[in-house]
């Protein structure tokens, strides 16, 4: 290339819609038809997943009921971290509720100061919440349900954190 030269086009080959989109098109309709066909069949799998996370999460609030205070951190960042997964896998599924108690959860572990048995047993209170919601097989925001659980885990939060 020249100086004066700065890009060359490269014309591409006649067939390349066809390679990229391997003969579908590009109907907005059939891939979001296609995305939801997929999530639909992954459905039971998660609900499959979200069980073990629940009983992993069950291990890791065990484990820091009975941590040192030193052994105490490192068991609170396994309780956020599963809590995390959690709540960023259930919203592509529809589990909006397991996603905002999930937050609730997350937002308690880092806002909680010299963690005591009573804030404890309130991150247990939230696995409890997220148990039943995946029990009941509550989708979406889940109504009045809903509500009622998300209301009183803010009222457990502020009683629990500003004791």
């Amino acid at each position: 290339m020249s100086k004066k030269e700065h890009c060359r086009y490269i014309a591409p080959p006649e067939d390349w819609k066809e390679k990229v989109v391997k003969g579908q098109g590009w109907d907005v309709r059939v891939i979001e038809s296609r995305a939801e066909k997929a999530i639909d069949e992954l459905q039971s799998d998660y609900l499959s997943q979200a069980r073990a996370d629940l009983e992993n999460l069950d291990r890791a609030i065990e484990k820091s009921k009975t941590a040192s205070k030193t052994e105490l951190d490192e068991a609170l960042r396994e309780v956020h971290r599963i809590a995390h997964e959690m709540r960023g896998q259930a919203g592509t599924f529809g589990y909006r509720l397991i996603t905002q108690i999930g937050t609730s959860l997350c937002n308690y572990i880092e806002a909680a100061q010299d963690m005591d048995s009573v804030q404890l047993q309130a991150i247990e209170i939230h696995a409890d919440a997220m148990r039943a919601v995946i029990s009941q097989n509550i989708v979406g925001e889940g109504g009045e349900t809903g509500k009622e659980f998300l209301a009183g885990m803010q009222d457990l939060v502020a009683k629990t954190l500003n004791k």
